[in-house]
């Protein structure tokens, strides 16, 4: 197999996690509640995702990106706050669209950076933003025995949106001096810090019922193998092709939701989901192809 087919089956791979990873996290959320159930991912995730690093790199090196990387753990682990918050509030096939369209954030942080977008990028920035004004006007609701307000989640969806699209804005020289992995591992030891500190100040209500162990465990490998075969595909010289087909994850999360949540989008809503969702592909492609 050549090392593109690689990387697209790499891509694909990933697009899968983070659909099924998306799904499951938001049935994890309505098990915990959204601060235990990021919590544990986060911690749980942690130990995995340092392991790989070591394996990977070794020790991560001396360098002030170290810190950098710390810090933007604390802004990733708000983008993943939100999300859960998210998913506690609205309706998944809204939900996941919107919070995956940061590449259009990135894409205005690049342009305030003095990176004027070409026309084509800015196409995709204005789907994105009409998609989401979309689902905000439509009317719907999240499933055939709970109506839920339209605008419900929408709000936290856009705020993990726009951080994680500034994560990556300042990811890249982090990333080009730790390695693929180690940035993400030192984010992550940041984040389950801050978290902890949140559970402590804040202890949440406990859960009803056992805590869904097995539904844990899945949300937690889904999403450290997602991460590991997106490094693996980047660094194999498809960062273009992986970075388009995992974006389509939005796509498996929104599938699963109609399907298995049977959650009801009205046709305005539907309009909204694809602009989003053709706008994020379209940008993630100009950006990793330019």
């Amino acid at each position: 197999m050549s090392d593109t087919a690689l990387a697209a089956l790499l891509g694909l791979s990933t697009a899968l996690c983070g659909g099924l990873g998306t799904f499951t996290g938001q049935r994890l959320t309505g098990r915990l509640g959204w601060l235990r159930a990021v919590w544990l991912a986060q911690a749980i995730g942690l130990p995995l995702v340092t392991a790989a690093a070591l394996l990977l790199h070794g020790p991560p090196p001396a360098d002030p990106a170290v810190l950098h990387a710390l810090g933007l753990g604390l802004v990733n682990v708000f983008s993943v706050v939100a999300l859960y918050r998210a998913f506690a509030a609205g309706a998944l096939s809204i939900v996941a669209p919107v919070a995956s369209s940061y590449a259009a954030v990135t894409l205005v942080l690049a342009s305030l950076a003095g990176d004027t977008p070409a026309p084509p990028l800015a196409l995709g920035l204005v789907a994105v933003i009409a998609g989401v004004a979309v689902v905000a006007a439509a009317h719907g609701s999240a499933g055939a025995d709970e109506p839920r307000p339209r605008a419900a989640g929408l709000v936290w969806a856009v705020l993990s949106s726009m951080s994680l699209g500034a994560v990556f804005f300042w990811l890249e020289p982090v990333s080009a001096a730790l390695g693929p992995v180690w940035p993400v591992a030192l984010m992550r030891a940041s984040g389950a810090a801050a978290l902890g500190l949140l559970r402590l100040l804040r202890p949440p209500p406990a859960p009803h019922g056992r805590v869904p162990f097995g539904l844990l465990a899945a949300c937690v490998l889904l999403d450290t193998g997602g991460l590991l075969l997106y490094a693996r595909g980047v660094g194999l010289g498809g960062a273009a092709l992986v970075a388009v087909l995992a974006s389509l994850s939005s796509v498996i999360a929104v599938a699963l939701a109609h399907r298995r949540l049977h959650e009801q989008l009205s046709a305005g809503q539907w309009i909204g989901v694809v602009l989003v969702l053709a706008g994020t592909v379209w940008i993630s492609a100009r950006l990793h192809l330019a």
